[in-house]
């Protein structure tokens, strides 16, 4: 497959690793992805500056479970029983929340996220609770956003960004909504503070 400047003949993974406090040795180290692309923001209308093919984080709780925030084009990829969306979305390519223990030996859950046309996770943190804060960018009219949201309904002509909220568990979306103008929008980071109010910071091509 080529697309852009990134080029993997036989598709990619998602590869997770974990070295011990001096680089030693391996503490665990695993593939996680389907029979399509895997870790990489391959979708033309996600894809706006150079280097967006690469966006994505893995972020650490008090406990040492790893979690991912990354994008699929694979139907297969290992999703859990009972995650909050087990079915890929469609299109060109969903956004995926991942969980996995500290010695990277057990998916504690797996999900997609996104609707029906291109989706893309870029950012996520936990809260001390183990509520997952996700940011990211979508073209899809029906991500799934929740009632009492601030914006339910899809705003932009190119791509929204997107904020969402997922319980510890990874059963249920507490929380989503699209952020954005009647443009080009995408939020890149995600962060939260000690009153669990939550930042984001993105970009626009919008005035309103």
């Amino acid at each position: 497959l080529s697309v852009s400047n990134i080029e993997f003949g036989n598709g990619s993974d998602i590869i997770v690793t974990r070295l011990n406090s001096s680089g030693s040795s391996l503490v665990g180290s695993t593939y996680l992805g389907g029979n399509g692309n895997d870790g990489l923001n391959l979708a033309s209308g996600l894809r706006y500056n150079y280097g967006d093919e690469a966006r994505g984080e893995v972020f650490l709780d008090a406990s040492g479970n790893v979690y991912i925030a990354s994008s699929t084009l694979s139907a297969n990829f290992p999703v859990t029983p009972g995650a909050f969306q087990t079915t890929y979305g469609g299109g060109e390519q969903d956004g995926c929340v991942v969980k996995l223990n500290p010695t990277l030996t057990t998916l504690l859950f797996s999900s997609f996220l996104g609707g029906s046309l291109a989706d893309a996770a870029y950012s996520v943190k936990i809260d001390g609770a183990g509520i997952a804060y996700i940011g990211g960018g979508t073209a899809s009219t029906n991500f799934p956003t929740t009632s009492g949201a601030l914006y339910q309904t899809y705003r932009g002509c190119i791509t929204d960004g997107y904020l969402a909220k997922i319980n510890a568990s990874g059963s249920s979306l507490i929380s989503a909504t699209y952020l954005g103008t009647n443009t080009y929008d995408q939020c890149f980071f995600v962060d939260i503070d000690e009153f669990l109010n939550v930042y984001t910071v993105g970009q626009t091509t919008g005035n309103y």
